[in-house]
């Protein structure tokens, strides 16, 4: 039977009216408990997008940061590699420079050396066998010319260097007080420039010394200097790769952020 149809006997319009009635009622509690069961999602839902909504905007200030720290990590050591560059640049020039005068010093050194042993040469070699008349005849016009040239290459008075050939060339005991004189005064001359040489070369022997110690010294400061210099240059290339990498970080943190928003926008 009809839920509308009265019973037997009953009025029919009341009966109709009352069942319309606990429909509308019926229909009306299910709307608002509909239309609470949507408000609670709702607001479930907005409260999820606001927490969601802080995490980003959260991740985005945590990149911003990050960047922040890495470029003021950059800036710090590109500091350091300047302050780095400058005291490499003087370790260089002071090594340099020992150097050179190291090299200076030997070869001051070695220039007394050669020229002494030349002036003793060819003192024992020509002019002794010379002035004890031993020099073979054969011989003697180019030992007497070498002589010479020694002597002259060693600043010997050039007015007694003219004497001197002469004088050699007569026989011991056919040489004049004259000869003899000039023989003499080049024997002096030859020993005292032989005797500054090796003044010069004693003096040279320690100076030398103390020029390797100079340069040991110097190539020592410049290696710290360089593994320093070599330290700070890979120390900015990985902070200059950490900038990078927050970049990235920050735009990818910008673009989800502005990427939700456009959608909020659109709903």
């Amino acid at each position: 039977e009809s839920l509308g149809a009265p019973l037997e006997g009953a009025p029919a319009e009341p009966f109709r009216g009352r069942v319309a009635g606990l429909f509308r009622e019926a229909l009306l509690g299910l709307r608002r408990s509909l239309e609470a069961e949507i408000a609670s999602c709702q607001a479930r839902v907005d409260a999820a997008e606001l927490v969601a909504s802080v995490g980003r905007e959260a991740a985005v200030l945590d990149a911003e940061s990050s960047l922040a720290i890495a470029q003021g990590e950059v800036a710090d050591l590109n500091r350091k590699l300047l302050d780095s560059s400058a005291r490499l640049r003087n370790a260089s020039i002071a090594s340099a420079e020992a150097r050179a005068e190291q090299d200076k010093t030997l070869a001051g050194l070695k220039q007394a050396t050669a020229e002494k042993e030349k002036l003793e040469d060819a003192q024992n070699t020509v002019y002794v066998p010379f002035k004890v008349g031993a020099m073979l005849a054969a011989k003697a016009k180019k030992q007497l010319a070498a002589l010479i040239a020694v002597a002259r290459s060693a600043n010997i008075d050039s007015t007694l260097l003219e004497g001197v050939p002469h004088a050699l060339a007569a026989r011991p005991e056919a040489r004049t007080a004259f000869d003899n004189r000039i023989l003499s005064a080049f024997e002096e001359g030859l020993g005292s420039r032989i005797t500054e040489l090796e003044t010069v070369i004693a003096q040279g022997v320690p100076d030398s010394e103390s020029a390797f110690r100079a340069v040991a010294a110097a190539n020592d400061v410049l290696a710290v200097v360089q593994q320093e210099y070599a330290t700070s240059s890979g120390a900015l290339r990985r902070a200059e790769a950490g900038v990078e990498r927050a970049e990235a970080d920050l735009a990818s943190a910008r673009h989800a952020d502005s990427s939700r928003a456009t959608v909020l926008a659109l709903e």
